[in-house]
């Protein structure tokens, strides 16, 4: 999931220490909210909605953490 969400935003492959530096984010991340049940849910579907029932909403909401970090790399937010 790291590497295709690299791919799909920075239309290039990730290298492997920003899948290291991502890996290690997610896991903190899920980590947390895995003790944090009621935040999770709220980081993972706000604003779109509540999320399924049968998820993880700690995983979502590491997902959620590791896509806002690809989303305001400077790479993205300054691609041409």
């Amino acid at each position: 999931r790291l590497s295709r969400g690299m791919e799909l935003t920075l239309l290039r492959p990730a290298r492997p220490q920003e899948i290291v530096v991502l890996g290690k984010l997610y896991a903190s991340r899920r980590a947390y909210y895995a003790e944090h049940l009621d935040e999770a849910a709220k980081f993972a579907s706000d604003p779109l909605g509540p999320i399924p029932a049968a998820a993880d909403a700690a995983s979502l909401a590491g997902l959620t953490a590791v896509g806002n970090v690809i989303l305001n790399l400077d790479e993205f937010i300054t691609r041409n």
